[in-house]
Order: C-alpha cells, then structure tokens, then sequence
C-alpha cells in the first residue's frame, strides 16, 4: 500500500508544478488586453515642450494708471513692463447725476480709450480721496449731508482739491450708493472691458477705512470718532455688490466676518510692506483671522492689490535697498504674491517713469509669477472619432477668473484658417498645480495642414492670452501649435 501511495502523491506532486509553471503565463493573458488598452492611447499623445511662464498675459499682472483724461495717451517709458490692464479711479459724483439717476458717459469714455489699447480696466468708484474734490453727488451737499473736513492725508490747502468724508449713515447716503451698485451690475456685470472692480465707495480713497477717524483716541483724532459707516450698512453694502455682480469679480480691503459670508476677492493697498503676517494688523494677519473663509477665498475669486506707494521706485532694487532710501523696510514680493495667490497689483511706477536694468528684469520676473499660468503638456487626435483632446496644466499662483472659450483651428499650408471649434471645458476650475483635459468634435476640412489652439478674449483687439509654451505663436501670432491632424 505504502508504494503504491507513492506514486499518486507524485502525480500531485507533478500536476501542481505544471499548473505553477503555467500560472505565469496564464495571468499575462489574462492582463494583456488590459495593458493594451492603458497603453494605446498613451501612444497617441503628442507630447509639447514646455517654456517660461510669459511675462504678459491679459488679467493678470502688475497695471499702471489710466490717463486721467480719456483723450490723452499714456505716458509710459519704453522700459515699462508690458501693460495688459489700467486703473481707472471715478468719483460716485461723475456717474450720479440725481436721486435714482445714473449717466455712464464718463464712465464709458474710459472703458472705450483703455479697450482701444487692447487692455481691461481695474476700477474704483469713490466718494471721499483726500486731496481731491468730494466725489459726493452735488444733490445731497445740496440737500444738507453732514460731511466732515479733515487734513490728514495730504487733504486740503496746497491739494488739488479738498475733500470731506460724508456721514455714510444718513439715509440718503446709503440708498443713493445701494441704487448705484444695483444699476452698476444691471449696466455692466460681464462686460469684456471690465477685468476687476474693488468695491470701494466707503473711506479715504474708497479703501475702507477712515484711519485715524475709526474710533480710536490718537492725537489726530482726540475725541475718537468713528467715521465708517454701522456694521449693518457695511453688511448692506457688501449684499448688495453681491447680487449684483455674478461674472465680473469684486473685491474688498479688508477682510472681517461680514465679507467672508459673501463670494468675492480682496486687495492689499500696502502690498510688500505690511503683506506678510509679521505684525497682527498686516493683511495676512487680518486675513488669516477670519479663517480659510479669507484665506482660502482666491481659489474661487482673485487677490489684488497696490504696491505700497513710497516703495514703488525702489522694492525691485534688491533687498535692503528701500530701507536705505526711504527708511521703510519692503517685504519679499515673491513670497507675497506666493502666500496671497495674487493675481495683480497696481504700481505706478513701474510704468512711469519706469524701471532699467535689474530692477526691470525683477518685476518683469514677478509680473509673470502673478495670477495663472497655462502650458498644454501634450494633446492628442483620433481620426476615427474626430475628438481632440488637450492637456491644460496651471503652473501658476491663483486661477483665471473668467470662463473663456479655448479654441481649436483648423490652419491650411497657406496660414488661412479652415475652421474653428470650441472645446468643453471651464479655465476657472483650474487651480494651481492641476491638469485637466479639453476635448471636442474637430473635423478638420481637406487642406489642413495644423491644429492649432488659443483662449478668445472677448474683448475685441484684446491681448492675446499665450501658453507656456516653445510652441505658442510659432505659426500664427496668438495661438499655440498643436500639429497636424493624424491619429
């Protein structure tokens, strides 16, 4: 029985190393089409070469002023950075004419000479800017508003103007601003020649606040008066910006637990000097206060801001190099921009009078740092379905703010487009560090020769939006070459 035994166990023993040599085998076959399919549409991709973020893009970037007189060119030096959006200030007084009255004819002077240059405007409506006239509407200095004079902030004799801060709380006051955003947003919400709107209107140069009139007993303020309007019309005002504009982004000075109950951006005004949270009352400290509601808020609305004024000649002069001039220490801009997602900053002077050497190459560096940053890093065609998809990849700091169509097209030998078709998808949604895939039925027409693709700024003559990319303009100024349209 015993050698009997022996041999059955040897079959077994026999059988299962055949079937463990054939295990291998057998599970190859069985992953094969697997791996197929994984690796077929690998093959297809046309992969792209990626290059420096641009240094100019519209919607993003440091801006200078507007002209002041809409019919003038500007004045800015041939070593400026490369201008793609302008500030316009307007006093409240130039666009309300009576109760319940708009006229946007100065208004409209402005959006049209800034367009014509190809670029948006950054706007700011105000009612108190020291040193200039009261941009409260005449009716209401008429009819007896209680305003108050003041000559802090360079306001009064040897100004330009004189202004006065007006009593925010009298009715009359706030229904005359509520009207104004209401007709504002029914007027202009998603027009092409707006690129960002700060709130404004409330405080010294619209910024919010009326420092050192905020309640505080200071030697400027001896009695500690509060100038700003009750937190209820603070709360009203920021209401009402919110229904009013749905596409056009507005934005805030400061962040408090009555901005962040609504969707909108902020600005800085002290950008690079009281940015970084160093102190309680910087702006990242403020922000930060009030949680991820503030400083999570430009993943879905952008952060701006202004250089701070007296360090504008020399922050991009290299470290320490403010200090020395104007005895004010500038904070690192690159870490600023980085921690704040900002997506543009007003700075005069860098446009006027300018910048050489260095100092330009620093801020041009900087200008393409800010805001978003698009590179396709490959895209592919599959004749037999006609779908095109391409990559898009954010490498920048804060995502776009508009949802503007990209576009494939369709080029012939002789650089005539054939056609155009728009692809699904929203730049919006892509934050930094992400990539998503835009696709869409392209049928390219006999004769083509190159896919191409670009973002479409509506704003008709408006810069062109560029990729970073080797490939962007190599065939027609404005688009990004794909290639040919085999698969």
């Amino acid at each position: 029985m015993r050698v009997a035994a022996r041999p059955r166990r040897h079959a077994r023993t026999a059988g299962l190393l055949a079937l463990l040599a054939v295990l291998p085998a057998l599970a190859l076959l069985a992953t094969a089409p697997l791996a197929l399919t994984a690796c077929a549409p690998e093959s297809a991709w046309t992969r792209m070469t990626r290059a420096p973020a641009p240094v100019a893009n519209p919607l993003k970037g440091m801006l200078p002023y507007a002209p002041e007189d809409p019919a003038q060119a500007p004045a800015w030096s041939d070593a400026a950075v490369e201008v793609t959006m302008e500030w316009v200030y307007l006093p409240v007084s130039a666009v309300v004419t009576g109760p319940g009255a708009h006229d946007w004819g100065a208004l409209e002077e402005r959006l049209e000479a800034v367009a014509s240059r190809g670029h948006q405007v950054v706007l700011r409506l105000y009612l108190d800017f020291p040193g200039r006239p009261s941009g409260l509407p005449g009716y209401l200095l008429d009819q007896g508003v209680e305003t108050r004079p003041y000559t802090v902030h360079g306001n009064g004799p040897g100004a330009v103007g004189t202004s006065v801060s007006p009593d925010y709380d009298d009715p009359r006051v706030m229904d005359m601003l509520t009207g104004l955003v209401r007709a504002f947003g029914a007027a202009y919400d998603g027009d092409s020649r707006l690129g960002f709107i700060t709130q404004g209107l409330v405080g010294f140069w619209g910024e919010g606040h009326t420092w050192p009139f905020d309640g505080e007993v200071s030697a400027d303020n001896p009695t500690g008066e509060d100038w700003m309007p009750s937190e209820a019309h603070q709360a009203l005002l920021l209401q009402v910006w919110d229904e009013a504009f749905d596409t056009t982004p507005t934005q805030v000075r400061y962040p408090t637990a009555l901005s962040t109950a609504h969707d909108l951006g902020y600005h800085d005004d002290s950008f690079g000097y009281a940015t970084l949270p160093e102190l309680d009352w910087h702006f990242w400290s403020l922000m930060s206060a009030q949680g991820p509601a503030a400083t999570e808020a430009w993943r879905r609305r952008p952060m701006g801001g202004e250089i701070y004024p007296p360090l504008q000649s020399c922050i991009f002069d290299g470290p320490g190099r403010c200090e020395q001039a104007t005895g004010l220490a500038a904070q690192d801009l690159t870490e600023a921009v980085g921690l704040t997602h900002a997506t543009w900053l007003l700075a005069e002077e860098v446009f006027d009078p300018g910048l050489t050497g260095r100092a330009r190459e620093r801020a041009r560096a900087l200008n393409a740092q800010m805001g978003y940053t698009f590179t396709v890093p490959r895209w592919r065609y599959e004749a037999e379905t006609s779908t095109l998809d391409v990559e898009v990849t954010n490498t920048g700091v804060a995502p776009f703010s508009y949802d503007w169509d990209l576009e494939a097209v369709a080029l012939d030998g002789g650089g005539q487009v054939l056609a155009r078709t728009v692809l699904e998808g929203d730049l919006r949604t892509l934050l930094p560090g992400q990539t998503s895939i835009w696709s869409g039925t392209v049928a390219p027409p006999s004769g083509t020769t190159n896919l191409l693709l670009r973002v479409v700024n509506p704003l008709e003559g408006g810069v062109a939006l560029r990729f970073a990319n080797a490939e962007q303009d190599t065939v027609l100024p404005g688009y990004l070459t794909l290639g040919p349209p085999t698969g």
